[in-house]
Protein backbone atom coordinates (compact mmCIF):
# COMPACT_ATOMS: atom_id res chain seq x y z
CA UNK A 1 0.00 0.00 0.00
CA UNK A 2 1.19 3.52 -0.73
CA UNK A 3 -0.35 6.63 1.01
CA UNK A 4 0.77 9.81 0.08
CA UNK A 5 -1.10 13.40 2.04
CA UNK A 6 -1.68 15.98 -0.28
CA UNK A 7 -2.51 19.72 1.51
CA UNK A 8 -5.15 21.94 -0.66
CA UNK A 9 -4.56 25.46 0.20
CA UNK A 10 -6.95 27.34 -2.14
CA UNK A 11 -8.75 30.45 -0.94
CA UNK A 12 -11.48 29.27 -0.36
CA UNK A 13 -11.31 25.74 0.41
CA UNK A 14 -8.10 24.43 2.67
CA UNK A 15 -7.76 20.36 3.81
CA UNK A 16 -5.37 17.67 4.12
CA UNK A 17 -6.28 14.51 1.99
CA UNK A 18 -4.78 11.07 2.02
CA UNK A 19 -4.22 9.85 -1.24
CA UNK A 20 -4.04 5.80 -1.06
CA UNK A 21 -3.06 3.02 -3.27
CA UNK A 22 -3.61 -0.53 -2.19
CA UNK A 23 -1.93 -1.95 -4.78
CA UNK A 24 0.06 -0.85 -8.06
CA UNK A 25 -2.38 -0.29 -11.30
CA UNK A 26 -5.44 -0.23 -9.17
CA UNK A 27 -7.35 3.23 -8.84
CA UNK A 28 -5.83 5.88 -6.00
CA UNK A 29 -8.00 7.03 -3.11
CA UNK A 30 -9.12 10.28 -1.85
CA UNK A 31 -10.02 10.73 1.05
CA UNK A 32 -10.30 13.22 3.94
CA UNK A 33 -11.18 12.57 7.60
CA UNK A 34 -12.75 9.41 7.58
CA UNK A 35 -14.62 10.11 4.31
CA UNK A 36 -13.80 8.54 0.65
CA UNK A 37 -13.80 11.54 -1.38
CA UNK A 38 -13.36 9.85 -4.99
CA UNK A 39 -11.47 7.41 -6.68
CA UNK A 40 -8.74 8.79 -9.40
CA UNK A 41 -6.57 6.57 -12.05
CA UNK A 42 -4.77 7.04 -15.29
CA UNK A 43 -6.52 5.46 -18.52
CA UNK A 44 -4.67 5.96 -21.72
CA UNK A 45 -2.94 8.66 -20.90
CA UNK A 46 -5.60 10.48 -18.37
CA UNK A 47 -6.30 11.27 -14.73
CA UNK A 48 -9.50 11.02 -14.38
CA UNK A 49 -11.81 11.14 -11.16
CA UNK A 50 -14.69 9.50 -9.56
CA UNK A 51 -16.02 11.90 -7.41
CA UNK A 52 -18.44 10.63 -4.65
CA UNK A 53 -19.02 14.44 -3.67
CA UNK A 54 -18.26 17.42 -5.14
CA UNK A 55 -15.07 18.77 -5.23
CA UNK A 56 -12.80 22.15 -4.62
CA UNK A 57 -11.10 23.71 -7.65
CA UNK A 58 -7.72 22.51 -8.10
CA UNK A 59 -7.77 19.02 -6.57
CA UNK A 60 -7.23 16.76 -9.01
CA UNK A 61 -4.52 18.54 -10.44
CA UNK A 62 -2.74 18.93 -7.90
CA UNK A 63 -3.08 15.39 -6.28
CA UNK A 64 -1.90 14.08 -9.87
CA UNK A 65 1.04 16.13 -9.93
CA UNK A 66 2.03 14.72 -6.36
CA UNK A 67 1.89 11.08 -7.71
CA UNK A 68 3.73 11.70 -11.14
CA UNK A 69 6.51 13.89 -8.77
CA UNK A 70 7.05 10.44 -6.61
CA UNK A 71 10.07 8.53 -7.54
CA UNK A 72 8.70 5.21 -7.00
CA UNK A 73 6.64 5.62 -9.79
CA UNK A 74 9.53 5.99 -12.42
CA UNK A 75 11.83 3.89 -10.79
CA UNK A 76 10.86 0.66 -12.69
CA UNK A 77 11.32 2.61 -16.00
CA UNK A 78 14.24 3.85 -15.00
CA UNK A 79 16.17 0.45 -13.75
CA UNK A 80 14.60 -1.51 -16.94
CA UNK A 81 16.38 1.40 -19.31
CA UNK A 82 19.35 1.29 -17.30
CA UNK A 83 20.10 -2.65 -17.63
CA UNK A 84 18.03 -2.76 -20.89
CA UNK A 85 20.04 -5.55 -22.30
CA UNK A 86 19.94 -7.78 -18.92
CA UNK A 87 16.44 -7.37 -17.82
CA UNK A 88 12.49 -8.42 -19.24
CA UNK A 89 10.46 -6.73 -16.77
CA UNK A 90 10.18 -4.29 -13.53
CA UNK A 91 7.23 -4.52 -11.40
CA UNK A 92 6.75 -2.33 -8.53
CA UNK A 93 4.79 -4.37 -6.02
CA UNK A 94 4.56 -1.77 -3.62
CA UNK A 95 6.60 1.78 -2.72
CA UNK A 96 9.19 -0.37 -0.44
CA UNK A 97 9.52 -3.72 -2.96
CA UNK A 98 10.15 -4.64 -6.41
CA UNK A 99 10.44 -7.37 -8.75
CA UNK A 100 12.91 -7.72 -11.08
CA UNK A 101 12.78 -10.01 -14.29
CA UNK A 102 15.72 -10.85 -16.23
CA UNK A 103 16.31 -11.13 -20.10
CA UNK A 104 16.83 -15.17 -21.15
CA UNK A 105 20.50 -15.56 -22.13
CA UNK A 106 22.15 -13.39 -19.90
CA UNK A 107 24.63 -14.47 -17.32
CA UNK A 108 22.81 -14.11 -14.17
CA UNK A 109 25.50 -14.01 -11.62
CA UNK A 110 27.15 -11.46 -13.45
CA UNK A 111 24.04 -9.24 -14.03
CA UNK A 112 23.79 -9.93 -9.66
CA UNK A 113 27.38 -8.06 -9.13
CA UNK A 114 26.16 -5.55 -11.61
CA UNK A 115 23.20 -4.63 -10.11
CA UNK A 116 24.25 -4.89 -6.45
CA UNK A 117 27.03 -2.17 -6.52
CA UNK A 118 24.98 0.07 -8.50
CA UNK A 119 20.96 -0.01 -7.59
CA UNK A 120 21.57 2.67 -5.03
CA UNK A 121 22.61 5.28 -7.34
CA UNK A 122 18.89 5.07 -9.60
CA UNK A 123 17.26 4.77 -6.10
CA UNK A 124 15.92 8.77 -5.22
CA UNK A 125 14.12 7.70 -2.54
CA UNK A 126 14.59 8.19 1.16
CA UNK A 127 13.76 4.21 2.47
CA UNK A 128 15.20 1.02 1.82
CA UNK A 129 13.51 -0.89 -1.06
CA UNK A 130 13.79 -4.52 -1.56
CA UNK A 131 14.30 -5.95 -4.83
CA UNK A 132 13.90 -9.36 -5.69
CA UNK A 133 15.60 -10.40 -9.10
CA UNK A 134 15.11 -13.08 -10.54
CA UNK A 135 16.62 -15.09 -14.08
CA UNK A 136 14.35 -15.43 -17.13
CA UNK A 137 13.31 -18.78 -16.20
CA UNK A 138 12.61 -17.75 -12.49
CA UNK A 139 14.80 -20.45 -11.07
CA UNK A 140 17.55 -19.03 -9.47
CA UNK A 141 17.01 -15.35 -7.65
CA UNK A 142 18.42 -13.68 -4.98
CA UNK A 143 17.26 -10.30 -2.76
CA UNK A 144 18.75 -7.49 -1.99
CA UNK A 145 17.52 -4.25 0.53
CA UNK A 146 18.85 -0.97 -1.37
CA UNK A 147 18.82 2.63 0.05
CA UNK A 148 19.95 5.46 -1.87
CA UNK A 149 23.25 6.14 -2.97
CA UNK A 150 24.87 9.97 -2.00
CA UNK A 151 27.30 11.25 -4.95
CA UNK A 152 29.45 13.88 -4.15
CA UNK A 153 29.11 16.70 -7.06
Amino acid sequence: MIELTYFLEEKQEKGLYQVIQSKPGEPWQIVLGNELIGKVEKKQGMWNLRAETEVPAGLLKGIVKLIEQQHFHHLPSDIKMHWEAYLQEVIMLSDLEYMVICKPGICFESFEKLFRTSIGLLIKDEWQILFRVYNAGMSDDFELVANRVFTAK
